[in-house]
């Protein structure tokens, strides 16, 4: 063997070889490791073994937390691929599966199989385990944590978005001459709208972030467009009890969302769960409103302009607009921004009328604490959200496919969200001293000149005619009633065959709900709204054949026409004098004149400075030499369960692939550990710096 070394020395240096072993140790080993000692110390491990089940068709030695120990590491990792993770881990499977006394390491078809076996139920029992933990365990947030108002009163932001994740398929041959076509990506992907992304098929996903902390709350995905509305709820949900845990009210919260949700159907639930929002929204049929066209005639409340445009915009501020027979729960606060129109190109955001381009904004923040021009600051800081979006896909890329079933799919997301709010609160506890940082969001007020609530700092106001019960402007319309069925109906479900439930939906025949897609008007001046099901309902439901015609494809599903006739105006007496407003009569509370101050954690330089310190420190594996141990005959007896192969319980096939060996056998060391990070990694508690 001495024969085949090469050394040698050259400029002080040398350089032998060697044939001896030694792999390469990944620079995310020691991450890993800490991540899973966090999960033993903290009960999360046994809390996972406990409560969460997959049942598979052959469960082989390998139970649920032998897999999300490798999900976890490999979200730590931020490799690309799967292929390219186990590449990396196959010269440390042992110690990687020993931190949780684990004996062997799943392949990487093992794995792909155990995620296609995941189901519903698995995938909730983990996001209840990922949202006690968040509740147990938060980001603690200090008093000035948040958002304050101008006269002193604190706010929590959240925010809501979805993510859309596309796929292209390849074109292949369906003739009767090949195989049956059947696609990897049925199950995870449908069609939808993919926005810029290039795919035929997409994914959609639902995210939920804490503005200040920058901590994940959840993430709901579904195949194709997703379930925007369901996932809406759930956030609201979510967002309550997260407030709860920081000894907050609900009416302390702020969800901040962009035009997706801009419609009556998603403000009317977050109306109807009393916390603030503030939404672009995407219903300019608003701008017909009476009050609104009135608002629009008188000089605007505030006239801003960005540094990064030459065009100023105008503002108005409606405090309260009655929209309930639009679909809108209860009024709410409307901010117009208008902007001349300085090209004719088709604009992307907003509605062009004339010479104007209008933008409108719902909030239901109070307009003394918040004028138009914090309203349109604050939604303006939705950027960084999608500032988060997009560090998430550079560092740990969440929509990276693991599995090509979309419960497995949803399994490794949540995993990787809980890795990003662990970098989070480790670098937290890795540097103290640097976690808090204020931000003057908007200067404070004049003190000479306090704004008056209801006209934000804006002059004499021109005369503003109210409607009066007879105006034509202002029209009534009749209960709801579901027309009759069409010329080919016979034998067919028929309009007397759905209800109209609290009018604002329809239920079919066979219970599912219809939501509304159009509002028409007749010559007579009728209302006449449009209500229809989804098509994926309609083209599985058994009793298609008695509600569609015969001659139709269904791709549309079954609709409704509801009609609400317009009512004649009601008499006025003859001598009844003219009723107009005179400068509209200002609320008698002063706006407040405190600066808007915006109080969170530097959540990106502490992720990336705990990822990046570790990865400079290397690992140091060292095998111990094992002491001979004495032989000793042992007798080991068949039980009969095990000779007549019976099902084994839960605990019995956890312990199948449980580490026997007590001795010592590989000793890792872990260089540049501060003491703040290990009394955060054995869960103790934060020393006084007195004590110290």
């Amino acid at each position: 063997m001495s024969d085949h070394k090469l050394s040698f020395t050259l400029a002080g240096l040398e350089i032998t070889t060697t044939e001896q072993s030694n792999p390469v140790i990944p620079t995310w080993l020691a991450e890993a490791l800490l991540v899973g000692q966090y999960w033993h110390q903290s009960g999360l491990l046994a809390r996972l073994q406990q409560q969460v089940r997959v049942s598979r068709g052959r469960m082989g030695r390998y139970e649920v937390c032998d897999f999300v120990l490798l999900l976890l590491a490999y979200a730590v990792s931020g490799v690309e691929t799967l292929k390219l993770f186990f590449e990396q881990l196959e010269s440390i499977k042992p110690v990687l599966m020993s931190v949780w006394k684990r004996a062997q390491c799943p392949a990487a078809a093992t794995l792909s199989r155990f995620l296609a076996a995941v189901d519903e139920s698995a995938v909730e029992q983990l996001r209840s385990l990922f949202e006690a933990d968040l509740l147990e365990h938060p980001i603690e947030m200090a008093a000035a944590m948040g958002l304050t108002d101008r006269i002193g009163r604190r706010w929590v932001v959240f925010d809501v978005d979805g993510t859309v994740k596309a796929t292209r398929r390849r074109a292949l041959i369906t003739a009767s001459t090949h195989p049956e076509l059947r696609r990897r990506s049925r199950h995870a992907y449908a069609p939808g709208y993919g926005g810029r992304k290039r795919g035929d098929q997409v994914r959609t996903r639902s995210t939920v972030a804490c503005a200040h902390t920058h901590e994940w709350l959840g993430t709901f995905a579904a195949p194709g467009n997703g379930t925007h509305k369901a996932d809406l709820a759930r956030a609201c949900e979510l967002v309550k009890r997260y407030l709860q845990t920081q000894g907050l009210a609900v009416v302390h919260g702020i969800l901040r969302l962009d035009g997706l949700y801009g419609s009556a159907s998603y403000v009317s639930p977050i109306q109807q769960a009393k916390i603030a929002y503030a939404i672009r929204c995407r219903d300019y049929h608003l701008l017909n409103e009476p009050i609104v066209q009135a608002t629009l005639k008188q000089a605007p409340h505030a006239t801003i302009a960005y540094p990064d445009s030459p065009h100023s915009r105008e503002l108005f501020d409606i405090p309260c607009l009655d929209s309930t027979r639009r679909g809108y729960h209860e009024p709410m606060r409307l901010v117009v921004v208008r902007m001349e129109r300085f090209d004719q190109r088709k604009r992307a955001v907003g509605k062009c009328q004339g010479k104007y381009i209008h933008e409108l904004f719902l909030t239901s923040l109070p307009i003394e604490q918040f004028s138009a021009t914090d309203v349109l600051n604050l939604y303006n800081g939705r950027g960084g959200f999608e500032q988060t979006l997009s560090q998430e896909d550079s560092e740990q890329d969440g929509d990276r496919c693991c599995s090509w079933q979309a419960q497995g799919q949803s399994f490794w997301q949540i995993l990787n969200q809980w890795v990003w709010n662990w970098r989070i609160r480790a670098g937290a506890a890795q540097s103290p001293e640097g976690c808090g940082r204020q931000t003057e969001w908007s200067p404070a007020l004049s003190d000479l000149t306090p704004e008056i609530a209801a006209a934000d700092g804006a002059g004499p106001q021109p005369a503003v005619p109210t409607p009066k019960a007879g105006d034509s402007s202002t029209p009534c319309y009749g209960t709801m009633t579901v027309a009759d069925g069409w010329a080919k109906s016979r034998h067919k479900y028929a309009g007397k065959d759905f209800k109209i439930i609290e009018d604002q939906f329809v239920e079919c025949p066979t219970g599912h709900r219809m939501g509304r897609r159009e509002i028409r008007y007749t010559r007579r001046g009728d209302m006449q709204m449009i209500f229809s099901v989804n098509p994926r309902l309609c083209a599985t439901c058994p009793v298609k054949q008695h509600c569609l015609s015969d001659d139709s494809k269904g791709t549309n599903g079954r609709r409704i026409s509801v009609m609400r006739a317009k009512l004649p105006p009601m008499p006025t007496l003859a001598l009844e004098p003219e009723i107009t407003v005179i400068a509209q009569a200002p609320i008698q509370t002063l706006q407040g004149t405190q600066a808007l101050i915006w109080t969170d954690i530097p959540a990106s330089r502490l992720r990336r400075e705990i990822r990046e310190h570790l990865r400079q420190h290397q690992a140091q594996i060292e095998p111990k030499p094992l002491e001979p141990q004495p032989l000793q005959p042992v007798t080991s007896y068949l039980t009969r369960s095990q000779r007549a192969h019976r099902r084994l319980a839960w605990a019995e096939r956890l312990k199948r692939n449980q580490s026997a060996s007590q001795t010592l056998q590989v000793s890792v060391q872990l260089f540049g550990i501060s003491p703040r990070l290990v009394d955060f990694i054995n869960c103790l508690p934060v020393k006084d710096s007195a004590s110290s």
